[in-house]
């Protein structure tokens, strides 16, 4: 098994590229990670339970790769 310091240069090579700031910015338009989980007052638990291990997993990956979150107003 690769070692975490390893994984995680190559989380930062990747999306360093263009090719994976596009896909990075897909990821997070796609998993919530400018909004909440929460859409609807009756979305079903599990439903949002889907929602957040993408988030999760989005966020994993900008930890990673060491991306800053900046608000859209900065």
């Amino acid at each position: 098994m690769a070692r975490t310091e390893d994984i995680a240069a190559a989380y930062r090579h990747i999306f360093a590229t263009p090719e994976g700031e596009l896909v990075l910015e897909d990821l997070m338009n796609m998993h919530y990670i400018n909004r909440s989980t929460f859409e609807q007052p009756n979305d079903p638990a599990t439903l949002i339970a889907y929602r957040e291990g993408g988030k999760n997993a989005v966020l994993r990956i900008l930890a990673l790769a060491e991306k800053r979150l900046v608000a859209e107003s900065e």
